[in-house]
Order: structure tokens, then C-alpha cells, then sequence
């Protein structure tokens, strides 16, 4: 009986011990169930943050990326900007200088228009003034045109002129040239250069005789001035005399003073110039005004053939009164013509 008994404790402790052992290999499994899990969950979680910080590295490079891409953009952006503002600046500055072109050309020709007004005005003011000018010595010389030339109505009519003027001291022609004008002879040799006959100012001045002359001395150089116009007036005539052959023919001039009507016969013509004070060894022969002696006189005549265009043949004695005829002469600076007379009758 305690045998049986012995035994059935015996067995259950056996059966604790089984149970016991089953309890810890459930338990074992049970803890490595869970240490699975764990580790799986653990692998799981390490797989998560893994996949986590890859999406998170997918994440920042895709915000790197668009980052920089906005960047790109930005920068292309501003590029974009910069050009375009570049271009409008670009724009606007070729604007400017258009419009700045525009304004001086606009200038440029408002000045060349008044520029243009003022020498028409000029050139018309200057035909009117010349034409009234010249019509003053038209009246002159229609006044002194006298039928078959009559001297004696010459030398009246001339007398008639000086009670307006008694400046007026004789009367000067050449055939087939415009020289056709009264002479004055002031109290000094520059009124005249501008002064008409009627002491009015006048742009083609007058023939005058150097004032220091007397046309009643026969010693005396009847120098007379006269310009060189353009339109042939006053002493361009005299030009004429650079050709032999108008010589030929026009040897001749006529002078009529208060009292009568003198021939001068054409001797030389020739081409100088005023030379300055410093200048020696030269022919002034503007200053020869009065021939005191033979001497003088023969000099002034000699130096005046050593120079002379042409040989006329023709010289003069002292005693025999000499006129000159001076006008500017444009081939030199401050060139002179000269025709030199000497009176005949």
C-alpha cells in the first residue's frame, strides 16, 4: 500500500517534473517567440528606419535637387531678368541717342536754315544796295553825255556838279570800258573808298585822286584810285590793259577838269604790290606825288618801264604831266595793276 503510495508520488513527481519541463520549453519557446518577434520587429524597425532614412535621403536629395533646380531656375530667372533688363536698358539707351541724334540733327538744321535765311537776306540787302548804288552813277553819267561829245558842254556840265560838290574835281572815261565816272579828291585818301559822289555812303566807293595831287600842277602825279568790283564797275576797266592788244587800241583817256578836256597817252602798265616800311631796295610808286626835278621825274619813269607788262614804244620827257591809275590786283597779297599817262594835249 505505501508502496503503491510511494510510487504514485513518485509519479507525480515525474509528471511535475514533465510538466514542469513542458511549462519551460513553452516558456523557452514562448521567449523565443517573442526574441524573434523582437528581433524581428527590431529588423523590421532597423529595415523601416533604414527604409526611413533612405526616403529621408530620397527626400532631401529630391529637395536638394529641386532646390536646386529653383536655384538653376533662379539663377535663369535672373539671367532671364538681367538680360532682359540689360536689353531694356540697352533699349532705352539706343533710344536716347536716337532721340539725341534726332534733337542735333533738328538743331543742325535749324541752324543751317537760319544760317541759309541770313546770307539770302544778306546776298538780297547787298543786290539792292548795289543796284541803288550803281543807279546813283547812272544819273552821273546820263548828266554828262553830251552829243558829239562837246567839250565845252563837258566842262560846263562839270562846273554844274561841283556847286553840289566841289570835291568833285574833274571827269575820267575810257572807250569800251565802264570807266565813265566824275573824280573826287578829298582832305584825306580813305572818305571816298565809300562815299559816292553826293558824299553818300556807297559800297562802291568813288574815283578819287590821292589828296596831296593838284590837276592844275604839271609837276604833279595825278595819282587816282578806284576799286576792282566784280560786276566791272569803277577801275576794273583798267585790267583790260594786261593785253597788248587792248592797248593797241584804247591808248587813250580822257580827263575833263573845270576848264577843259585833256588826252593822256597810256606809256606802261604793270603788276606790283604796297610793300611794308621794312622792306628795301623797292619801287614804291605811290609815293611818288610831285616831280620837284628832272632827276625824279626820270626815275619814277625808268623804274616804271623795267617793270611794265609790255612795251608800248611810248616814254615821257620831264615836263610832260603824268597820271596813274591804280586798282587792286588779286594774284598776290596787297597786288596793285597800274596804268601810267602821260598828258598829250
Amino acid at each position: 500500500m505505501e508502496k503503491s503510495k510511494h510510487q504514485k508520488v513518485k509519479k507525480n513527481k515525474q509528471e511535475e517534473k514533465i510538466s514542469e519541463k513542458s511549462n519551460l520549453e513553452k516558456e523557452k519557446k514562448v521567449n523565443t517567440s517573442k526574441k524573434n518577434k523582437t528581433n524581428n520587429d527590431k529588423t523590421n524597425g532597423n529595415k523601416t528606419d533604414n527604409s526611413k532614412i533612405h526616403n529621408k535621403k530620397i527626400d532631401k536629395d529630391k529637395i536638394d535637387k529641386s532646390k536646386t533646380n529653383r536655384d538653376k531656375s533662379s539663377k535663369t530667372d535672373k539671367n532671364k531678368s538681367s538680360s532682359a533688363n540689360n536689353n531694356k536698358s540697352r533699349s532705352k539707351e539706343g533710344q536716347r541717342k536716337k532721340s539725341l541724334k534726332k534733337k542735333i540733327i533738328s538743331l543742325i538744321s535749324i541752324i543751317c536754315l537760319i544760317v541759309f535765311i541770313g546770307v539770302a537776306i544778306y546776298f538780297a540787302n547787298d543786290f539792292i544796295t548795289s543796284q541803288k548804288d550803281k543807279g546813283k552813277i547812272r544819273e552821273a553819267q546820263e548828266y554828262m553825255n553830251t552829243e558829239n561829245e562837246n567839250y565845252n558842254e563837258q566842262v560846263e556840265k562839270l562846273k554844274q556838279m561841283q556847286e553840289s560838290n566841289n570835291n568833285i574835281k574833274s571827269w575820267i572815261k575810257i572807250d569800251d570800258t565802264k570807266i565813265n565816272y566824275p573824280v573826287l579828291q578829298g582832305n584825306d585818301n580813305e572818305y571816298y573808298l565809300n562815299h559816292d559822289y553826293e558824299n553818300n555812303q556807297n559800297k562802291y566807293g568813288s574815283i578819287f585822286m590821292k589828296a596831296e595831287a593838284d590837276v592844275n600842277d604839271p609837276n604833279s602825279n595825278l595819282i587816282i584810285y578806284g576799286h576792282h568790283m566784280k560786276d566791272g564797275e569803277m577801275f576794273t576797266g583798267i585790267m583790260q590793259y594786261e593785253n597788248k592788244s587792248f592797248y593797241d587800241e584804247h591808248n587813250q583817256i580822257s580827263l575833263t577838269t573845270d576848264n577843259e578836256v585833256r588826252e593822256y597817252q597810256v606809256i606802261a602798265a604793270f603788276r606790283s604790290r604796297v610793300f611794308y616800311k621794312k622792306e628795301k631796295n623797292v619801287f614804291r610808286f605811290y609815293n611818288y606825288l610831285k616831280f620837284d626835278n628832272e632827276e625824279k621825274y626820270n626815275e619814277y619813269i625808268n623804274n616804271v618801264k623795267k617793270i611794265q607788262l609790255y612795251d608800248t614804244g611810248i616814254t615821257a620827257s620831264y615836263g610832260e604831266q603824268l597820271m596813274t591809275l591804280i586798282t587792286c590786283e588779286y594774284s598776290q597779297d596787297n597786288g596793285r595793276f597800274v596804268v601810267v599817262a602821260k598828258r598829250i594835249r
